[in-house]
């Protein structure tokens, strides 16, 4: 699922284009935050007017969202923001109105087209209104407090994961690490230092592939981010903030080999 290193992206400063994708109608636009070419997997802020619509129907891969603003009808019910949904692929998904200009953060895991018609059944859909879920502490090891968290989603046989983080002001975390799986990062509120790029803001976005460094972070108002993890998340800390993916990787395998057996 590599698409390469995109950090950052700050969805305000890109000019978005019509959607493209087959069988969505025209009219709504996308801002492409990152994408891979092979698989046609993308993730942008999709942005639609009112009387906008969509018919019931399946897109043929994984396919989530999270609404930023606005109001969106599925089905019978009005969605606003906060409401998370992730469609299995070729899951049923209902017809889609535009009561209030909207945006929402899209995550297509593989080409978003859209077939009208019937799915399959509609098992395994999820459906939150994340503003009704409780808060809990962060489940990440080495993070200090000051970060709560919800789980939108989570694969249990791989542990990847999409949740909701809640960052205190003032917020500080001064390390280097590096993880063994690829992630992306949506800010939807405050802001969030990063040494290696700079300063994410409302709508800023990265994509870290597996093993890249990076680090330390600091926020001065608090932050509410959306996060995609490719599978559970250990932190490995690196003593060179300039030390690259295939040195992190070689790295792992020597301190593997040197484990004792049946450690």
């Amino acid at each position: 699922m590599s698409r390469g290193l995109v950090e950052l992206a700050h969805a305000p400063d890109i000019v978005p284009s019509p959607v493209e994708a087959l069988g969505w109608p025209a009219g709504a636009s996308i801002t492409v935050l990152s994408e891979n070419a092979n698989t046609g997997a993308v993730t942008g802020v999709f942005s639609a007017p009112v009387g906008w619509r969509r018919q019931p129907g399946y897109v043929v891969d994984d396919c989530e969202l999270f609404v930023l603003g606005g109001t969106l009808r599925i089905g019978e019910t009005l969605r606003g923001f906060g409401y998370y949904e992730f469609a299995p692929a070729r899951s049923q998904q209902q017809s889609w109105v535009v009561e209030e200009s909207c945006s929402l953060l899209l995550m297509a895991r593989g080409a978003p087209e859209h077939t009208a018609g019937a799915g399959r059944s509609s098992e395994g859909r999820i459906e939150r209104d994340t503003g009704q879920m409780p808060w809990t502490e962060t489940a990440i090891e080495g993070h200090p407090p000051g970060v709560a968290m919800k789980i939108l989603r989570t694969v249990e046989e791989t542990g990847e994961t999409v949740l909701l983080e809640s960052i205190v002001r003032r917020w500080d975390y001064p390390v280097v690490e590096y993880h063994a799986c690829a992630e992306e990062l949506f800010l939807i509120e405050g802001d969030m230092w990063l040494s290696n790029s700079g300063t994410m803001r409302p709508g800023s976005y990265l994509w870290r592939p597996a093993y890249y460094t990076h680090g330390p972070f600091y926020t001065r108002t608090g932050a509410l981010v959306l996060a995609w993890l490719e599978a559970a998340v250990e932190s490995r800390y690196a003593d060179d903030p300039r030390s690259t993916p295939e040195q992190n990787r070689a790295g792992e395998v020597r301190r593997e080999r040197a484990q004792p057996a049946g450690s």
